[in-house]
């Protein structure tokens, strides 16, 4: 830990304070696929740079963004699967029972609003298979909806 800054001169503050605002002024965001880099995401790199090296490999940048990819798009999934169910359980089951026609609508919007959601976060187009993950998911949770409310149905 470094030393307390009252024990620091006032004129090197100052200047620390300066050099801060510099480099800021010229630091630009990294972007990749016209998403902007978070702090998370040059973590999970650091991460899959360090566990090359520590398994006596060579680093290399495109197998560590491969890996880095892969990880947020089943993170994404995870989050999808949350968020689809809180979708249906604040704007579905609650107006039950409807007719199918509007059934079928308020799924095919949280299916949309899932979709958009997944898109603004992922920052590679090259997972396809995640990708497929995500559609197939949707796909097999509206029809779980559908047979929850037909069950549902029967009982009334």
């Amino acid at each position: 830990m470094g030393a307390p800054e009252e024990s620091l001169r006032k004129e090197f503050l100052e200047q620390i304070q300066t050099l801060k605002i510099k480099i800021k002024k010229k630091l630009k965001p990294k972007i990749v696929n016209g998403r902007r880099i978070n702090g998370r995401i040059l973590a999970d790199l650091c991460i899959e740079y360090t566990n090359a090296i520590n398994s006596d490999k060579i680093p290399s940048i495109e197998n560590a963004w491969t890996q880095m990819c892969k990880n947020q798009c089943l993170s994404l999934l995870s989050e999808i699967e949350k968020y689809y169910k809180k979708l249906t359980e604040e704007r579905l089951y609650p107006k039950l029972p409807i007719p199918i026609s509007q059934i079928n609508k308020i799924l095919d919007d949280i299916e949309k609003e899932c979709n958009q959601y997944y898109q603004s976060k992922m920052i590679t187009n090259d997972e396809m298979a995640i990708t497929e993950n995500v559609k197939s998911f949707l796909a097999k949770s509206k029809e779980n909806a559908k047979v929850k409310i037909s069950n549902i149905s029967k009982v009334f």
